[in-house]
């Protein structure tokens, strides 16, 4: 198991690939040398990092509007693969009313740690100079 700082990093990392719609345009659609897709933020949160295990794990380390925001995305993220994971098409989603609300919530979630530096885990934007928060 990672240590605390380390895997909040990585997940607010992932969260901020959830939220940030320029990242997603460059990355899902072939137009940067990185690949991703929803696929891989699911499992990246779920499978990979084991998220809901930190907010268990650590729930005394969140506040009460931190978890609060963590329960609304994670409630989202699950309702909008169904339970199963199997996701539509990366086109689909992108364009996804729903998926814009889940970006958002994502969003919102990332406010909710002003101590964080956000340098620590946003990515670059390919196709952009420098760091982007969307």
């Amino acid at each position: 198991m990672m240590d605390f700082d380390s895997w909040l990093k990585e997940t607010l990392k992932i969260i901020w690939t959830l939220s940030n719609e320029d990242f997603q345009r460059e990355v899902w659609f072939g137009k940067s040398e990185w690949v991703s897709s929803p696929t891989e933020i699911y499992c990246g949160l779920y499978d990979d990092l084991a998220v809901d295990l930190l907010f268990t794990t650590y729930r005394e380390r969140f506040s009460e509007v931190q978890l609060s925001r963590w329960s609304r995305l994670d409630t989202m993220l699950n309702g909008y693969a169904g339970g199963s994971r199997c996701l539509p098409s990366d086109e689909v989603i992108f364009d996804d009313p729903d998926w814009h609300q889940i970006r958002r919530a994502a969003a919102e979630f990332l406010k909710e740690f002003p101590d964080i530096d956000p340098k620590t885990y946003q990515l670059p934007i390919p196709g952009k100079t420098g760091h982007d928060s969307g």
